[in-house]
């Protein structure tokens, strides 16, 4: 796990959860330029593993993970009563309408599709961060 160079405590959290480091490194620059910190995870365990130490406002979930895939770390996450409240979007190549049901019964609260545009992107955590 690394982090954003956002290092001001009173800035809002966000935790990237994704297998490729391009887009680590887009939704980092992207966050930490509109004010954010942004800690990264390339796994559903690290993510976990993450949130049990932190408390991210927001996070960004990639749906195929190696390990445990992205649903099923927001399901683990969603079950566990001191993280339960902390918003999920998921951030995926994968479109199909199928994909969105199972993101949403996990509890994710929204579903960017890639590729996307980075003003999405920020205004979905703005709108989830509490901003």
């Amino acid at each position: 796990m690394s982090e954003g160079q956002g290092t001001r405590t009173e800035l809002k959290t966000v935790l990237a959860v994704d297998d490729n480091e391009l887009n680590l490194k887009l939704f980092s620059r992207a966050l930490v330029r509109a004010g954010y910190r942004v800690l990264e995870a390339r796994t559903g365990e690290e993510c976990l593993a993450c949130l049990q130490r932190l408390r991210p406002d927001v996070v960004l979930m990639d749906v195929k993970l190696s390990g445990m895939s992205g649903i099923e770390a927001t399901r683990r996450m969603k079950a566990d009563p001191t993280l339960a409240g902390i918003p999920v979007i998921v951030v995926t190549a994968y479109a199909m309408q199928e994909d969105r049901i199972m993101a949403f019964d996990a509890g994710c609260v929204d579903f960017i599709t890639k590729p996307f545009h980075i003003r999405e992107l920020v205004e979905a955590v703005r709108r989830f961060a509490g901003e």
